[in-house]
């Protein structure tokens, strides 16, 4: 219901939405409001989610052939759990809609732990993702500052105890 665009005056057709004939019961800004909500909300509930679930690349890997997102899953055997990640495309369109289907989840986290490994060993990455983090530290600090000037008209106090 949330989602339903016919309650601003559009229609959708093929994910694709046009000016309806009919006026709109929801202005649109309020629309736009709950949408921002909802989808904070959805990445919420995603991180929560993605705590309680022991799999490493969760969220973060993605079919080599067709480019959809991979979960994990298990299966149980023997009373031994093996451990995937499916193709999200395969599960929903049909086994036979991926070649790729499923990897082990053991061999593709190892295989991204190796990567891992080998690119930290070196200094720069680490020196080269410290300075970036400075810099946008520094920019947010130079935002709030600017955001305090605007709210009180005044500037910030000088020293240690502005921060």
């Amino acid at each position: 219901m949330f989602n339903n665009r016919l309650y601003i005056g559009e229609i959708v057709h093929h994910d694709q939405h046009y000016p309806g004939e009919h006026e709109g019961i929801v202005p649109r800004d309020l629309f736009d409001k709950v949408q921002a909500i909802l989808e904070e909300n959805c990445r919420v509930r995603g991180n929560k989610a993605r705590a309680r679930t022991p799999a490493l690349l969760k969220g973060l890997i993605k079919c080599g052939c067709c480019g959809g997102a991979m979960g994990p899953t298990f299966t149980k055997k023997d009373g031994k759990t093996y451990r995937y990640y499916v193709c999200i495309h395969a599960t929903k369109r049909g086994w036979n809609s991926c070649p790729v289907k499923s990897v082990a989840a053991g061999e593709i986290e190892g295989v991204v732990m190796a990567q891992l490994r080998a690119l930290f060993q070196t200094q720069e990455p680490i020196a080269e993702t410290c300075r970036v983090a400075r810099q946008k530290e520094a920019a947010e600090i130079e935002h709030l500052k600017a955001e305090r000037l605007g709210m009180t008209g005044e500037p910030p106090p000088r020293g240690r105890a502005a921060a």
